[in-house]
């Protein structure tokens, strides 16, 4: 981090402190995934879980090191290895002498963040007004349910048997509840990056950009989560789902045209990455295969579909 050198005192207002933190961040950016700037000051804070970092940088503390090297005491756990101790200068041909403190990679500040700090928005009020209140609410409990017997249908009309389900960004659990009460057999597994709701319906904490289950499942529910995915996690999240499925892939994501057309605004989350449908397709169509109303199948599985009822493109 590069600082005023003449400035021996971090800037003591909110405002100050913040710009400070996002200069951070700037220098995290260029690491790239999953650390890149795609929100406003407010909430690059939040989703990024740095405001714990700034509230832990006291206005009193002097930085530490200069030019370069300058960093605060209080960031120090944070840094991937700490800086060691004072060289002496180095007499090394065509090499300037140095006494600053070093790191292995100099100009560059490396922090370790939960990656889970990123969710922290899916909270309980968060899942009350999206999904529970009956006003604000996105779908209930009985119209999931007419979903939940469209898939199941469809697989059983192919002859696809489910015994297991993988339910990523599993929410308020709709689909945990239909399926223990309208199925018999069937091992459901769900994930999410909610702490909260993880606690409340026993979902594992799972962040489907950096998770891969070593197990393959009949069916992967994945609905409502890429939009919320920034661009570098979007095709490893794709990439693990195809590499775990067995059989039938559901996707519900929302684009771009599905917000300008399609959806009810006062209902719908509209904070999300605002994505064309085109951008997702090229991501998908690389693992998977295309069999309508949100349905997709895995290119390394054998198809049960005749050649008409998928969108997939034959020579």
């Amino acid at each position: 981090m590069r600082l005023d050198e003449s400035q021996n005192t971090l800037p003591n207002t909110l405002d100050q402190r913040a710009s400070w933190v996002i200069l951070l961040r700037r220098h995290l950016a260029r690491r790239r995934p999953p650390y890149q700037l795609r929100t406003t000051r407010g909430r690059e804070l939040q989703a990024y879980g740095l405001d714990p970092l700034l509230a832990s940088i006291s206005p009193q503390e002097v930085p530490l090191g200069a030019g370069g090297q300058a960093h605060f005491p209080s960031l120090v756990p944070y840094l991937d290895c700490q800086p060691t101790e004072l060289r002496p200068p180095s007499r090394t041909l065509g090499l300037r002498a140095t006494n600053k403190r070093q790191f292995p990679n100099p100009g560059v500040v490396r922090v370790r963040l939960a990656p889970m700090d990123r969710f922290r928005r899916f909270d309980e009020a968060y899942y009350q007004r999206f999904y529970e209140a009956p006003k604000t609410r996105v779908v209930s409990a009985q119209e999931h349910a007419s979903l939940a017997k469209f898939v199941f249908a469809f697989a059983s009309w192919n002859h696809i048997d489910i015994k297991s389900v993988l339910d990523i960004g599993a929410g308020v659990g709709h689909w945990k509840r239909w399926i223990e009460k309208n199925t018999k057999g069937v091992k459901y597994t769900g994930t999410e990056v909610s702490q909260v709701m993880c606690e409340k319906h026993g979902f594992l904490n799972r962040d489907i950009a950096r998770w891969r289950d070593r197990k393959k499942h009949d069916l992967i529910v994945c609905q409502g989560v890429l939009q919320y995915l920034p661009d570098p996690d979007v095709a490893p999240a794709v990439a693990n789902i195809a590499a775990m499925a067995e059989g039938l892939v559901y996707l519900e994501i929302t684009t771009r045209g599905d917000l300008r057309e399609r959806c009810d605004t006062d209902r719908t989350d509209a904070d999300i990455h605002v994505r064309n449908g085109s951008y997702y397709r090229g991501i998908l169509q690389k693992h998977l295969i295309n069999v309508g109303a949100g349905l997709w199948w895995p290119k390394d599985q054998p198809m049960p579909f005749y050649e008409l009822e998928t969108c997939a493109l034959t020579k």
